[in-house]
């Protein structure tokens, strides 16, 4: 037997051992063929694999790196080492390898599938589903690409695709719990959440310690206000994983949302002790109003952003936390630079176009206006319950307002929903225009389907319950569209002193679909545009419309809250003084702050970082000029 033959026999027999689940004596015949030649590029690169599947990736390195010195045109070895990398947090090199493995061996579906997670991982959306898409076209029955596909569509905001390529995986394969995941998460993000939730149970029935699922079910009964039951599904997932750093995360959500903060804290201080570089729980950590952040904590932070492979979402939010982490210590200058670092990150990947947000107002007034003109006949109205929409700027008291109401026995509080959206959204489909074009075009009849369908998304709530409070700051776009289709609506516009408003908008890590919360000019230039609307709904709908002033609640929350109830028809109740007392979860950045009598300390906050917000002031002086 010549020495090739004996190394191909010993690789024949490792692999039959490897297969059988001997690993031992598979490892005994890979070495031996390196003992007779140590550059042999399969036995290297299966020991790699092995070395790899047993959890040691960094010993998988060493060995495929080997291999691929001495064939550097392996597409195995580079797709092998590709994992390896994503096992040790190397998304940038796992990424560069897959791409070599699907230029050399193109037709292979793997490679494209295996590229396009580590592109979802490094949020290149757009780039996964090109990868999954092609991966699709070489092998259409693989339930799991549909399934990763159908997970890049949602990412992208794509959910009509996504779930039309999550029914896809289920038709290949209805035992395969991931795409039940992916249809929970579009009816999470349609605000559908009972739907999401009885997806969320067919992957967990199917799949028992699918954790991911789990927590998922968790955040959907927190948007449904079932606390208890959000709490016991996380304990779940700990029992089957103490160490789950997204379940510390969720639980401290939850704790700080029912006005917890101590639990909340310890919650994601552990949450960061099982995960040291999850950045999400940095911020939840600095955020937490009333705590200071100890000196470790800003240590390990400042060590996370000095690695140069943190991903571009994790160091924008990082920017964020090192911003309230300085901040509540008073230390300014150190704390400034990080939020005009993490502002402009956002605004480079979400550029604010001015133009389009003041067509986009204008067209919505004229919209409204035609509309009334058009429309002379009276739709039905319906006495209870009454929609109230609580409505303004993004910080400018809404989540404080809405507390104080919902703390009365004849009001349900619905928090943020999307329905004032999905009204829109229906409008546009019923008229074939999109909005606001879509207003001016609705026939008696169609607005008053709308109204019915909003009407439609609360038909659970409380029967004593004679208000349901829709506390959506940015519903402020659609009133024109909501007074005609629910003539029983109110609205109460919350508003503040306009640069501490654009200044707590510009404190917060806001979704980049919020473009301009990321610039001092851009949030001047909007707030402008956004006084100029109200001021014309306020002439359309005036008696429908009540102004209240925040400064004016912490100057005197009886009278305000005495001014809202007699515009509701609603007796005045004391409870509605103690409502930092509620049990009712809070679900907006204020989680923390409207746990106390009032909150106070956020008048003119900006003053101590004036000198840096001279641009800010400047734009608001002309833009509500």
């Amino acid at each position: 037997m010549t020495l090739e033959e004996r190394m191909i026999s010993l690789l024949q027999q490792g692999y039959g051992c490897q297969q059988q689940g001997h690993l031992q004596q598979a490892c005994e015949k890979y070495n031996e063929v390196l003992r007779l030649d140590g550059n042999n590029v399969h036995a290297l690169n299966l020991l790699g694999l092995m070395a790899l599947n047993s959890g040691a990736p960094e010993q998988a390195i060493e060995l495929i790196l080997r291999a691929l010195s001495s064939e550097p045109g392996d597409a195995q070895a580079h797709a092998n080492i590709a994992l390896a990398y994503k096992d040790t947090g190397q998304l940038e090199r796992s990424m560069k390898h897959l791409q070599t493995a699907v230029t050399l061996a193109p037709d292979n579906p793997v490679y494209h599938n295996n590229l396009g997670n580590i592109l979802r991982d490094l949020d290149s959306t757009k780039e996964a589903i090109i990868c999954f898409e092609n991966a699709l076209q070489r092998d259409q029955q693989n339930a799991q690409y549909w399934s990763n596909l159908a997970s890049a569509f949602s990412d992208a905001g794509q959910y009509q695709h996504a779930v039309v390529a999550a029914e896809r995986a289920v038709e290949i394969d209805s035992e395969l719990p991931q795409p039940y995941r992916v249809r929970g998460d579009v009816m999470r993000q349609l605000g559908r959440f009972a739907d999401a939730c009885v997806c969320y149970e067919k992957a967990i029935g199917l799949a028992p310690d699918f954790t991911e699922a789990m927590i998922s079910l968790s955040d959907t009964q927190r948007d449904m206000d079932q606390p208890e039951k959000a709490i016991n599904t996380v304990q779940v997932v700990l029992q089957i994983s103490p160490r789950n750093p997204f379940a510390h995360h969720a639980l401290g959500v939850l704790h700080e949302q029912l006005g917890d903060r101590e639990s909340a804290a310890r919650c994601f201080s552990k949450s960061i002790d099982c995960a040291p570089a999850y950045v999400s729980a940095y911020y939840q950590l600095a955020q937490l109003k009333g705590r200071q952040p100890l000196e470790e904590e800003i240590v390990a932070m400042q060590a996370l952003w000095d690695e140069r492979g943190l991903l571009p979402s994790d160091r924008k939010l990082l920017a964020f936390a090192l911003f309230r982490a300085f901040d509540a210590r008073n230390e300014t200058e150190q704390a400034w630079p990080f939020l005009e670092k993490g502002n402009q990150m956002k605004a480079q990947d979400a550029p604010y176009d001015d133009p389009s947000a003041a067509t986009l107002m204008q067209k919505a007034a004229l919209g409204a206006e035609q509309l009334r003109a058009k429309i002379q006949l009276k739709l039905p109205y319906a006495e209870r319950p009454r929609p109230v929409f609580v409505l303004g700027m993004p910080r400018s008291g809404t989540t404080l307002t809405e507390q104080i109401l919902s703390a009365h026995s004849a009001v349900h509080g619905a928090g943020e929903v999307s329905y004032a959206f999905d009204c829109a959204r229906m409008a546009s489909s019923l008229t074939g225009s999109p909005f606001p074009e879509c207003v001016a075009q609705l026939s008696a009849g169609q607005l008053q389907e709308v109204g019915d369908y909003y009407r439609s998304r609360f038909s659970s709530i409380p029967a004593a319950a004679s208000c349901i409070v829709d506390k959506t700051p940015l519903n402020f776009q659609y009133i024109g569209l909501l007074a005609q289709a629910l003539p029983e609506a109110r609205f109460i516009h919350c508003h503040r002193d306009p640069v501490d408003n654009c200044f707590s908008i510009y404190r917060i890590p806001f979704d980049e679909k919020q473009t301009y919360a990321h610039g001092q000019q851009s949030l001047a230039q909007y707030y402008g545009h956004y006084r100029n609307l109200m001021t014309q709904w306020q002439k359309m709908f005036t008696r429908r419309i009540l102004d209240v002033q925040y400064e004016a609640t912490v100057d005197d929350i009886e009278v305000q809250s005495r001014r809202m109830l007699t515009f509701l028809d609603l007796e005045f109740e004391e409870a509605v003084l103690d409502f930092y007392n509620s049990r009712r979860l809070v679900k907006t950045p204020s989680a923390s702050q409207v746990r106390e009598p009032v909150y106070r300390d956020s008048l003119q906050s900006w003053r101590r970082y004036e000198d840096q917000l001279g641009p800010l002031v400047v734009s608001l002086d002309a833009a509500l000029k």
